[in-house]
């Protein structure tokens, strides 16, 4: 019956106001009702910033059985106030209470909540997305997609309870939920792809091939910063070694734009260790590339990855030094 009480007071706007008992107009004096209620009678309790929390109030009335569907909140420091809606406030702890009174799986709270996940107000958002971390089922494709549309949520706490939440309930290595989130990397504002990255890192086990492609293709972006950003995901997908990730680096150290290739050469520094033999087989290839510019490049990987001393990474400079006439590529 309270979650009922609940899931009415965060999804009704425009509603008629029961008549209180006088029982109840007693509670509400008693416990201090946060702002307003139906009844338009002089002295009525304001909310004061130094009262109670206002949750601590809801729960108290609650418990004394004041019908919460009849309650409307407004704060004095509104410009507007609207008597038959609810104040955000009271949606806040609302949704706080279905996460505290519900266990996970319950489809009615879940289903009440994602209806909140675009609240008007940024606090019963992020409130709203972390409920449903703690209850819809783990890979619930409905809830995921609910909360990845959040990604480029104007709230900062909003974001933050998007990466953390896809952490719990994302399906991990799903090919939709990965290109759903990469979609959000060319987002023009930096906090928005900054999210996408973290997100990517929370429903993806490193190596997994949608994500590299995805986060490489970036490589190729025309704004510096996506590029940027794109370095930054790479290392949090893909492990040191990561031969997937490898071939996807070297294919940009043969692109005609000299940028692209300089971003190549330290993602390669971010994927492959020192003597990783099969980077330096793949990037010693590119030493036999017609374009100077890519042979160039590749000498500069070379010299990214081999040890002093190393004899094949030797070997493979020195056949290439005696063909180029300009030396400076080695």
């Amino acid at each position: 019956e309270i979650i009922e009480c609940m899931i009415d007071l965060i999804h009704r706007r425009n509603f008629e106001m029961p008549q209180i008992s006088q029982e109840h107009k007693s509670i509400l004096d008693e416990v201090g009702v946060p702002l307003g209620t139906t009844l338009n009678r002089p002295g009525r309790k304001q909310l004061d910033q130094t009262d109670e929390p206002l949750g601590l109030r809801l729960r108290d009335m609650i418990g004394k059985g004041v019908p919460l569907q009849s309650l409307t909140i407004h704060d004095p420091r509104d410009t507007y106030y609207n008597p038959m809606k609810t104040h955000w406030v009271a949606r806040f702890e609302a949704v706080g209470i279905i996460g505290k009174m519900c266990s996970r799986g319950d489809q009615r709270a879940v289903t009440a909540i994602m209806g909140t996940v675009n609240d008007e107000h940024g606090g019963v958002r992020a409130k709203s997305v972390y409920v449903l971390s703690l209850l819809a089922n783990m890979g619930d494709m409905e809830v995921v997609s609910r909360i990845v549309d959040r990604i480029d949520d104007d709230d900062a706490s909003v974001r933050k309870e998007v990466i953390n939440a896809l952490r719990i309930v994302g399906r991990k290595n799903d090919e939709k939920s990965v290109l759903d989130i990469a979609s959000y990397m060319d987002s023009s504002r930096d906090e928005v792809r900054t999210t996408a990255i973290h997100c990517l890192h929370s429903v993806v086990r490193p190596g997994f091939l949608t994500a590299i492609v995805e986060v490489c293709a970036r490589f190729e972006a025309p704004s510096h910063s996506l590029k940027v950003n794109a370095l930054a995901a790479l290392p949090l997908i893909a492990r040191k070694g990561d031969q997937v990730a490898i071939v996807e680096v070297v294919n940009r150290l043969q692109h005609p734009l000299p940028h692209i290739r300089s971003i190549a050469l330290q993602a390669l520094n971010l994927v492959a260790n020192k003597g990783d033999r099969f980077a330096l087989a793949a990037v010693g290839n590119l030493m036999e590339h017609p374009d100077y510019e890519v042979r160039r490049a590749a000498a500069q990987g070379v010299q990214l990855l081999c040890h002093p001393g190393d004899l094949s990474a030797i070997q493979v400079v020195v056949m290439r030094l005696k063909i180029d006439t300009d030396a400076d590529c080695v």
